[in-house]
């Protein structure tokens, strides 16, 4: 099994409207598909993973 890891990067549906930009992202079905397009990805190739870290508060008191 492959595993391809983007960076941030941005990912919009003009058709929709909406968009994200992960932190991370991870192409693992179509990673062979992703080879030499970064920073280009076409938008008809999500990713199958998109991590966000979104940090609101402590954890702890210390």
């Amino acid at each position: 099994m492959q595993l391809r890891e983007l960076e941030s990067t941005r990912f919009e549906r003009e058709d929709l409207d909406r968009g994200i930009e992960p932190d991370s992202c991870f192409y693992i079905q179509n990673a062979d598909r992703i080879v030499g397009l970064n920073p280009t990805i076409p938008n008809d190739l999500p990713p199958d993973l998109a991590i966000e870290v979104d940090i609101t508060s402590r954890s702890s008191n210390s």
